[in-house]
């Protein structure tokens, strides 16, 4: 059998095994290997993005160059673009609407807190 290649139906038939010196090694690390999902940060999205939108390169070579897919530099592209108009929008919108809505959970979160000290302090009899 030394020499010969062979393929599972189940990995493929590109998927070849040659039974050479450490096979069995090379088949195990093979079989147990796991394909997960890169997780990017969003600092490499803004450098893609950011190379996309110069232009100076087309969008497979800049695909090829930080090893991702076309399709996943066309849509941060995308995403760059939209979320640049909200960035002069009314000058630091985004920034002002997330303290208003931090500002308003913390005021919710207070007037909860209150009425179940009154609740508390009813229930118990305690009096100031």
């Amino acid at each position: 059998m030394r020499g010969q290649l062979w393929w599972t139906p189940f990995f493929g038939p590109r998927v070849k095994v040659g039974f050479g010196a450490g096979w069995r090694r090379k088949w195990r690390k093979f079989v147990t290997q796991k394909s997960s999902r890169k997780k990017h940060s969003p600092g490499f999205k803004a450098k893609v993005a950011l190379d996309a939108l110069r232009g100076i390169k087309t969008v497979p070579e800049i695909a090829e160059r930080h090893e991702i897919h076309p399709s996943q530099v066309h849509t941060w592209k995308r995403k760059a673009q939209d979320g640049l108009a909200s960035i002069f929008e009314d000058g630091a919108g985004g920034q002002d609407r997330k303290q208003d809505e931090l500002i308003a959970s913390l005021y919710e979160q207070v007037g909860r807190l209150m009425v179940e000290l009154q609740w508390l302090k009813k229930k118990s009899g305690y009096t100031d």
